[in-house]
Order: structure tokens, then sequence, then C-alpha cells
């Protein structure tokens, strides 16, 4: 995963990437892409991502590197 914040939360929280995409509205698939970079990040899914896990949007993807499709 090119989002070692994302990934590192949602282990400490016992969470699954799936858990996370069912939070934001997504498909598992599409938030995997995004979260490996073969996606853009939206703005919509950093939101609801950050407010799922109660993690700062600036920290939670400050590692990932968005990709134009």
């Amino acid at each position: 995963m090119d989002s070692p914040n994302v990934e590192r939360v949602l282990e400490q929280q016992g969470r699954t990437i799936a858990w996370l995409a069912r939070e934001a509205g997504v498909s598992v698939a599409y938030a995997w892409r995004m979260l490996r970079g073969e996606r853009p990040v939206t703005a919509e899914f950093r939101r609801a991502a950050s407010k799922a896990l109660g993690v700062p949007e600036d920290l939670l993807f400050s590692d990932v590197i968005e990709k134009a499709s």
C-alpha cells in the first residue's frame, strides 16, 4: 500500500480496508486503488476516512502521492 499512515491506523484500530470503504461510501476496489496510488485520492474520500478513523486528514494522508489517472 502506498499509504502507510492509513494502513497503520487501520491495523491499530483493528479495522479493514473493506470497513473503511463502506464508511467512505466507495467500493473496496476503488479504495484500494486510491490508497495504492493507482487513482487520485478524492477530497471526499480523505474527509470520510479522516472522520471514520478519527485522525486529522493531513496526518492520515501526508504520505499519499496523488497520481492523475
